[in-house]
């Protein structure tokens, strides 16, 4: 027989395995996008800026990571016994978006919104100040010269980028 009418044996055993494992790949890599895709959406895109950025968050940064949850358990327990509701801010600023959005443009009736909003944000910080003052003063000196020594490494660090502020997993 001629090499041109030899019969046709198949692919050989090894094309098959480098078929069978590139289709493998191809499909890992697929779920690799859709899972990303997924987790944009689920999470609303890519990191924000966060008000752990702020001045105000080196008094927090600074703190130990079991100190800080217990500060915010404390914190959100004084809001919630002085019925501080977020969604009475939400309902706010859809007011807000009405008046952005209203013929003829009404300026004072955003300026009263907005003091509204500010008065609430202003009130929320103010619980958060005196949960964070009583948590001080129970320190002792030396732990508030420790603490003030975190406070002047987080201001010279800089703000964060998006990294988690966790204590290294054993």
């Amino acid at each position: 027989m001629t090499p041109e009418t030899k019969p046709n044996k198949g692919t050989s055993r090894g094309r098959r395995i480098l078929l069978i494992a590139s289709l493998g790949l191809n499909i890992l890599v697929l779920f690799v996008v859709i899972g990303a895709a997924v987790g944009i959406q689920r999470h609303g895109g890519p990191p924000r800026s966060s008000s752990m950025d702020g001045p105000g968050a080196v008094y927090v940064r600074a703190l130990e990571f079991d100190d800080k949850r217990a500060l915010g358990r404390e914190i959100r327990k004084a809001q919630r016994e002085l019925k501080v509701n977020h969604k009475e801010d939400r309902v706010l600023i859809e007011d807000m978006a009405s008046v952005l959005r209203s013929t003829p443009f009404d300026a004072e009736m955003l300026k009263s919104v907005r003091a509204t909003l500010n008065e609430k944000s202003a009130l929320r910080r103010q619980v958060a100040f005196d949960v964070w003052l009583s948590y001080v003063e129970e320190m002792s000196a030396e732990d508030r010269e420790a603490y003030a020594d975190r406070m002047l490494e987080v201001l010279e660090k800089g703000p964060r980028k998006y990294k988690k502020d966790k204590p290294p997993r054993d």
